[in-house]
């Protein structure tokens, strides 16, 4: 029968898809908890990696399974069936990447993100007000240095490393147009717990 997106839940892809390849080893129901401690170990141990390779604390094991359990709601999200786990993941690696100056597969985790969770798209402004930081204490923030041809070409370069962003969500919302007929099927579907009021 034909789908309706106003009857239907309509969600983001990533999580489900995890779901779906696993579904035939494990069962729709058991890969969905299996999919969120796959997506979790692999959290924990980016996060490890993260800690590590930057330096960023004296003890980056025990970080990382302190992290497993704190703060409370993230123990319930990683525990049973949320998408918390691969958005973070993927969020971890964005950033990873980005401190090895891979612009590209940040911008390709970036838009992994996207089609996570809707608050994904809040990276690109974040990865490209981060590079206009670190160009600003590049030129020491002197304004003719920072207005310069250079700012143009960060701007440039991080709008393209971050591209995967719209095109992943654009795509993603051709995917509910073809199936739904509602290009906007998210918004219509979700759009009652989205507020401009912030926090």
């Amino acid at each position: 029968r034909e789908l309706d997106a106003d009857t239907h839940t309509t969600v983001l892809i990533m999580y489900p898809l995890a779901i779906r390849i696993l579904s035939p080893i494990f069962g729709y129901f058991n890969a969905m908890i299996v999919a969120t401690f796959i997506f979790s170990s692999l959290c924990a141990a980016v996060l490890y990696r993260v800690l590590e390779e930057f330096r960023m604390v004296r003890e980056p094991l025990w970080s990382s399974i302190i992290f497993l359990f704190f703060p409370p709601r993230w123990v319930i999200y990683h525990s049973v069936g949320a998408s918390e786990a691969p958005f973070l993941l993927f969020i971890l690696c964005a950033f990873y990447f980005y401190r090895k100056r891979s612009l590209l597969l940040m911008g390709l985790f970036c838009g992994l993100a996207t089609i996570t969770r809707i608050f994904g798209i809040l990276l690109f402004p974040a990865f490209l007000l981060s590079e206009l930081h670190r160009f600003g204490r590049a030129c020491e923030w002197e304004p003719t240095r920072f207005f310069s041809r250079g700012l143009l070409a960060v701007v440039f370069k991080t709008g393209v490393a971050l591209l995967p962003i719209p095109v992943f969500l654009f795509l993603h919302f051709g995917l509910y147009y073809l199936r739904f007929g509602n290009f906007w099927a998210y918004f219509s579907q979700n759009a009652r717990f989205l507020s401009w009021v912030p926090l």
